[in-house]
């Protein structure tokens, strides 16, 4: 898993705020669905100023949107 996920990049389209995001999928640590945005966790590497990311997107049409790469949705119980 640790191969596929070097220099692999993602690009998340935030449409609302009409901005364009590019991620190092090494540099996801996981996201987090926060009502109709949500939040995704970044490692350091990618910045030191930002826990994460907020974008407007339900959780459920981010994992529609990168579904081709190696992620596993959880949940709480």
């Amino acid at each position: 898993l640790e191969d596929i996920k070097e220099n692999v990049e993602i690009q998340i389209n935030d449409f609302v705020n009409d901005e364009c995001t590019v991620l190092k999928l090494e540099d996801i640590l996981y996201f987090k669905a926060d009502g109709n945005y949500t939040r995704l966790f970044l490692t350091n590497d990618y910045s030191e100023n930002e826990k994460y990311k907020l974008i407007t997107k339900k959780i459920g049409e981010l994992e529609e949107e990168l579904k081709k790469y190696p992620m596993v949705r959880v949940h709480k119980s």
